[in-house]
């Protein structure tokens, strides 16, 4: 049961991250170009 928990807390930590991390190299993209 709490092992469940954490597997499932871990994968929506992941969904979470991903978008973040994308987000982030889309505005470091930009920061390039810009210079």
């Amino acid at each position: 049961m709490f092992r469940k928990v954490l597997y499932k807390c871990n994968d929506s930590f992941i969904v979470l991250k991903l978008p973040f991390h994308t987000v982030n190299q889309l505005l470091h993209m930009l920061y390039m170009l810009n210079i």
